[in-house]
């Protein structure tokens, strides 16, 4: 696996290259707060031939803009032109790397997972959601799980991006994110867009049966209520974070991506 980083746009994205590409492009996107970088997942793909995508939200980090729920959702849709791409040119070496991909999936944790299940891209052929936050509707979420804080979770989530990450996520609607995050409008509601989601046959959902965040019940329940059909698979050592997945699992995710 080689690190790269290339510039798309507005987009920066960091790129890992395998030594032989199975020409899959995989947009990897992650939670609230991000940490990009080499992890375990990201190995396991560029060893099975994935060319790995790790780009930044406009308004996070590098990429210029603004950081809101509603730029993020319109972001894949650009990171997908990208993983789209013959070639990249990489920023160092002024490297060109070829980068043809035929099929694009989309893998994201937490927050990305909800930014990856309300994309309707008809260019994705699978996805792949880890540790997923599937609606945010504070009513819904009350009437599957009793006594979940899950509100306080958010605002909690809202006060550290803010506060304390302050030139990382540049911020300037904090309404929207207040509605995002506190369930307040539909149009950010992910289980509704994966009901209505093209290829909902190809959807794979990953939890740890630790996970405090987001229980493994209440998306069980989300799944049978909308009558969802995706894959479930449960790590029962894991919690919410992706750095708590076993290696079976881990090895499975890339398995995930390259079949079809």
């Amino acid at each position: 696996m080689i690190n790269y980083r290339i510039k798309y746009k507005n987009t920066i994205s960091e790129l890992y290259y395998p030594k032989e590409s199975k020409e899959i492009a995989v947009i990897f996107l992650p939670g609230l707060p991000s940490f990009l970088g080499k992890n375990n997942i990201t190995k396991k793909l560029t060893e099975a031939g994935c060319i790995v995508y790790q780009p930044y939200y406009s308004g996070t980090y590098d990429s210029s803009g603004y950081f809101t729920p509603s730029q993020c959702i319109k972001d894949v849709d650009q990171f997908i032109k990208m993983a789209n791409k013959n070639k990249q040119k990489e920023l160092y070496f002024n490297k060109i790397l070829r980068t043809e991909a035929k099929k694009i999936i989309l893998i994201g944790t937490s927050f990305g997972s909800s930014i990856v299940a309300i994309n309707q891209n008809k260019k994705v052929s699978k996805k792949i959601l880890i540790s997923p936050v599937l609606t945010y509707n504070q009513t819904l979420i009350g009437e599957i799980v009793k006594n979940l804080s899950f509100k306080d979770q958010m605002k909690g989530l809202l006060r550290l991006i803010t506060k304390g990450y302050p030139l990382i996520y540049r911020m300037n609607n904090i309404k929207e994110w207040r509605e995002f995050l506190f369930g307040k409008n539909d149009k950010f509601n992910p289980i509704k867009f994966l009901q209505s989601n093209k290829i909902s046959e190809k959807i794979t959902i990953i939890q740890g049966i630790n996970d405090s965040s987001v229980p493994e019940e209440l998306n069980k329940i989300l799944l049978r209520k909308f009558n969802i059909h995706a894959k479930f698979v449960v790590d029962k050592t894991a919690g919410h974070s992706i750095s708590s997945y076993s290696e079976k699992i881990i090895s499975m995710i890339s398995k995930e991506a390259i079949n079809d």
